[in-house]
């Protein structure tokens, strides 16, 4: 991927739920968090799913900071197709 090292790891976890903050302050919590992974030259880890603060983290990156890498660390059994990569058949 050619990624250069990061100074600074920022892991966002939380659970998958919804999370409800209005909107003005989700916009500045994470406008605020793009901005200082830029600064900082940081990447940004989650748990990788497309729920709860972790799609509003993606969401963020798509928006702000579409150069900051963005890492989603996930369990197996949770990965939609993951048959296509075990399947023997293939």
């Amino acid at each position: 991927w050619h990624l250069e090292r990061p100074d600074v790891l920022i892991t966002v976890t939380g659970g998958a739920d919804d999370f409800d903050l209005p909107l003005d302050q989700k916009d500045t919590l994470l406008q605020g968090l793009m901005s200082v992974a830029k600064h900082m030259k940081a990447w940004i880890v989650t748990g990788g799913t497309d729920a709860g603060i972790m799609k509003y983290v993606g969401e963020a990156r798509e928006k702000y900071a579409a150069h900051v890498p963005l890492l989603g660390v996930v369990s197996w059994g949770v990965v939609k197709g993951r048959h296509q990569f075990t399947d023997a058949r293939r």
